[in-house]
C-alpha cells in the first residue's frame, strides 16, 4: 500500500520497500493544492495496481498522459473483474486504438467514439462505456464520451463491392498477408477470432473441409473447403503444421490503415466482412438452415432475426421493379393494339 504525504507545500508518495524494509518517499513534483492532490491520488491508484515500474511513468501521469491500456488495467484491478470481462475490455480498447491511433485517454473526443460506434459491436461499446464512466467518476477524464444508442436495432451493414474491391486491391499491393486474411474472411464468413487461430492441422484436403474453432463459444464446427478456398491456401503456401495467418487479436490494424489511406468513409469493421458473407448467402436463396450451419449460428432463429430483413427488402425492390416492367409492357401492348386498330380502319 502507499500513501500521500505533505512536506511544506509539496506532495510525496510514501510506500514500504520490502528489499530494504523501510518506507521510501518519492517526490511527485506536485503542489499541495486541489489539482495536485487529485493527480497524486491518480498516481497512488496506479502504483497500488502495480502499473508503475520504479516510477518511470510518474511524469507522464502527472501530465494526465495515462494510456488507455493503463486505465483499463487499473479499472479491472479496482473492480476485480473476471478474466472474461478483462478480455472483452482489452479487445475493445485494442480496436479503439487501432481505429483512432490515439493512446492516451485525454486525447480522445466524442467524434472518435461516434465514428467508432459505426462498426463496434454492442458488447465492446458497453465495455468502453463502463470504463470511461468509471474514469469520469474518478476525475481522470472530464466526462464519459461513450454514448450508447438504446432501444435501436441497427440494420445489418454490408460492405459494398466497390469499396471492398478497392480495399483488397490496396492490401494486395501493400500487405499480402493482410490480403490473404481478408480474402479468407470473404470466402468463409468466419469470425476473425476463428480465422486468427486457424492452423494447417485443421485443414482436411481429402475430405475437403475445415475444422473451425468458434473461439467465442468455445466449440468446433465443420466448414466445407470450396475450390476458391483451396486455391487461396495454395497461394499462401500449404504447410503441414503451424498457424495459417501470422496474426494475433491485437495486430489487425492493417485493415483500418488501408481504409484511412484510401479515405473510405464510413470505416468498415472486419466483422462486417462476415455480415456481408451471410447476407449474400441469404440473398442468393440458400436455405436458412444451411446458412445457419455455415455461419455457426446455434439457432436458425438468429439468422432469421438478423439477416432475413435484408433479404425481404431486396425482394420488395425486386417486386417493385418487376411490377413497373410489367406495367410498361402492358402499356406498350395496348398502344400497339390501338395502332393496329387505327390502321384497319
Amino acid at each position: 500500500m502507499a500513501s500521500i504525504i505533505v512536506r511544506g507545500k509539496r506532495l510525496y508518495l510514501r510506500h514500504w520497500d520490502k528489499a530494504i524494509e523501510k518506507n521510501i518517499d518519492k517526490a511527485l513534483g506536485l503542489k499541495n493544492d486541489r489539482e495536485g492532490m487529485r493527480k497524486a491520488k491518480e498516481i497512488k491508484k496506479l502504483f497500488e495496481a502495480n502499473l508503475l515500474d520504479k516510477y518511470h511513468s510518474i511524469n507522464t501521469i502527472i501530465k494526465n498522459r495515462i494510456t488507455i491500456e493503463e486505465a483499463a488495467k487499473l479499472f479491472s484491478e479496482v473492480k476485480k473483474h473476471s478474466s472474461g470481462t478483462k478480455t472483452v475490455i482489452d479487445l475493445a480498447i485494442k480496436h479503439l486504438i487501432a481505429a483512432t491511433e490515439k493512446k492516451y485517454i485525454t486525447d480522445l473526443n466524442r467524434m472518435d467514439f461516434r465514428k467508432f460506434s459505426i462498426y463496434l459491436s454492442s458488447i465492446y461499446s458497453r465495455a468502453l462505456r463502463n470504463l470511461f464512466g468509471w474514469l469520469a467518476a474518478e476525475k481522470m477524464v472530464k466526462e464519459n464520451l461513450v454514448i450508447l444508442e438504446k432501444g435501436e436495432s441497427k440494420p445489418i451493414k454490408i460492405i459494398p463491392d466497390v469499396d471492398f474491391t478497392e480495399i483488397k486491391t490496396y492490401l494486395w499491393n501493400h500487405n499480402k498477408n493482410g490480403y490473404y486474411f481478408v480474402r479468407m474472411l470473404e470466402l468463409t464468413g468466419l469470425r476473425k477470432s476463428s480465422a486468427i487461430v486457424l492452423t494447417w492441422e485443421q485443414v482436411d484436403f481429402e475430405q475437403k473441409n475445415l475444422c473451425v474453432k468458434n473461439v467465442k463459444k468455445n466449440r468446433d464446427f465443420i466448414f466445407p473447403l470450396t475450390d476458391e478456398i483451396i486455391s487461396l491456401l495454395k497461394e499462401i503456401g500449404i504447410k503441414e503444421t503451424g498457424k495459417i495467418f501470422p496474426y494475433k487479436s491485437d495486430n489487425l490494424a492493417f485493415w483500418y490503415r488501408a481504409q484511412r489511406e484510401l479515405k473510405i468513409e464510413p470505416v468498415y469493421g472486419l466483422h462486417q466482412i462476415r455480415k456481408t458473407f451471410i447476407s449474400k448467402m441469404v440473398d442468393d436463396g440458400i436455405q436458412l438452415s444451411d446458412v445457419a450451419k455455415l455461419a455457426d449460428h446455434r439457432s436458425v432463429q438468429t439468422t432469421q432475426n438478423y439477416y432475413v430483413k435484408t433479404n425481404v427488402e431486396r425482394l420488395r425492390l425486386l417486386l417493385n421493379k418487376n411490377s413497373f416492367s410489367s406495367l410498361e409492357t402492358s402499356l406498350e401492348v395496348e398502344d400497339k393494339e390501338a395502332q393496329i386498330l387505327q390502321l384497319s380502319k
